[in-house]
């Protein structure tokens, strides 16, 4: 192999190595349910009086056991179909809780697909289950976040390099040659169509230049990206 070759493949073990251990560390915290229990606690308390989403209730009946309450309900995209005039308005409190929980609270939820939202049609109700994993932020990493999709959308490189910053694991890769050129190339193509597609190429770029996102990052990414689609189904 050449030495540029090397040095692609010794890239791409490293990431191989890093995805691992992140999936596996993630897998074991969510067999953890005492930590779920903690996320739905901490979640309801953020809704409160302000959102009329149910949260299920997690009770310890032994010191290593957690028994969670029956929540009734269908899949969120198997409901709105039969019922058609209340889609919009399903669809936009599902879209702005999950945007309040991630902007306003700084709570992380990464797995808001349809098969973790469930409506009641009897009570009109949106229910959120499988709270895990999930992320806490500081209001200044919400802030950096923020201005990093700001930057994004105004295709604005000097402000992407630097929130990229404080959102990688590896901000030295970000001074390569390499990595400077496929981002300035992927920027200056600008956005093409929806940004939550542009969003999903930029974050598959990362990969391809072995820019690795901070594991809370790609959560909050790959939220974004899930309650988008199940909103738009």
């Amino acid at each position: 192999l050449s030495e540029e070759e090397q040095q692609e493949v010794s890239g791409l073990i490293t990431a191989l190595k890093r995805t691992i251990i992140n999936y596996a560390t993630q897998s074991i915290g969510e067999l953890d349910f005492r930590v779920e229990k903690k996320n739905a606690d901490n979640i309801r308390e953020a809704f409160k009086g302000t959102f009329d989403l149910q949260v299920p209730v997690y009770h310890h009946v032994e010191p290593d056991a957690v028994l969670m309450e029956r929540i009734s309900g269908e899949k969120i995209t198997s409901v709105v179909h039969s019922r058609y005039l209340e889609r919009v308005s399903i669809s936009d409190l599902v879209s702005e809780a999950y945007l309040y929980l991630m902007f306003k609270k700084g709570i992380i939820w990464a797995d808001p697909h349809a098969g973790n939202i469930l409506y009641d049609a009897d009570k009109l109700q949106v229910k959120l289950i499988d709270l895990n994993p999930c992320f806490q932020w500081e209001q200044s990493t919400v802030r950096e976040f923020i201005a990093f999709l700001y930057r994004l959308i105004l295709s604005d490189q000097k402000g992407i390099f630097e929130g990229l910053k404080n959102l990688v694991e590896n901000p030295e890769v970000l001074e390569q040659e390499k990595s400077q050129i496929l981002i300035k190339e992927f920027i200056t193509n600008g956005n093409q169509g929806a940004f939550i597609r542009y969003l999903t190429d930029f974050v598959r770029l990362l990969g391809e230049a072995n820019i690795d996102l901070r594991i809370e990052v790609q959560a909050a990414l790959r939220g974004l990206s899930q309650v988008y689609l199940t909103s738009n189904a």
